[in-house]
């Protein structure tokens, strides 16, 4: 193993005094104590030298240098735009949403209270989609039957509505699908209320040129928007 080379110093250490305004020492005595021969200082020829013309070139800057901004110079002439466009005010659809929101609050609380003894035996209820299916296109909604309902049924054929519509009932399909957005409950879960988000896509791009099946997609609108917190669909 071999030895640690022991250091030895040629020349002795000097140690600077302590600055009055940094309470340290300068690395470069030689540069303290020669201070005033900077003028002196022509070419670097060593660090100390170095050292010396750049504290030199620093006491003649500036300690700051303001920059003088010019202004602006207004134009004389007024530049006509060769057209102008047409903006028109965009009416918003928040009135409308809160006017079908609050008749669905007041047919909400009617089938939240609805009375037990006149809610609708199951047996006499669809049991498939298909009999949902023909139970919403030749019967008018009543709401016995619609309180009679359960929840994921409901949500069932919301998420099949938009293929069953018919030129031929639409009016009475539209009537069953107020009644249904009146029966929601006022907690739903992101599942349900991402079924509740297709059903509103597939009734705004079928039969649009329908208004009783928009005014319900409108209806699903305020639920969506009101009653979930979904505020993007405004």
């Amino acid at each position: 193993m071999s030895m640690k080379r022991k250091r030895i110093f040629h020349h002795p250490q000097a140690t600077a005094p302590l600055s009055d305004e940094t309470n340290q020492r300068c690395a470069f005595p030689e540069v303290v104590e020669n201070q005033g021969n900077l003028q002196d200082v022509q070419i670097p020829l060593d660090g100390l030298d170095y050292l010396a013309a750049v504290r030199k070139e620093a006491m003649s800057l500036n300690s700051f240098k303001s920059a003088s901004i010019q202004p602006e110079k207004s134009e004389t002439k007024s530049h006509n735009p060769l057209y102008k466009e047409v903006t028109q005010p965009v009416c918003s659809p928040e009135p409308l949403l809160k006017d079908l929101y609050h008749m669905v609050e007041k047919h909400n609380k009617k089938l939240t209270t609805y009375p037990p003894h006149l809610l609708l035996d199951s047996s006499t209820l669809p049991s498939t989609l298909q009999g949902w299916r023909q139970t919403i296109a030749n019967e008018k909604p009543s709401w016995a039957f619609v309180a009679s309902t359960d929840l994921a049924t409901i949500l069932n054929i919301f998420e099949n509505c938009a293929y069953w519509l018919e030129n031929d009932t639409l009016d009475v399909q539209s009537q069953w699908l107020f009644c249904f957005c009146c029966k929601l409950p006022d907690i739903l879960n992101g599942e349900d209320v991402s079924t509740l988000r297709s059903a509103l896509r597939s009734l705004r791009s079928t039969h649009t040129t329908f208004p009783s099946i928009q005014t319900s997609a409108s209806t699903l609108n305020a639920v969506l928007v009101f009653r979930y917190g979904q505020s993007d669909l405004l």
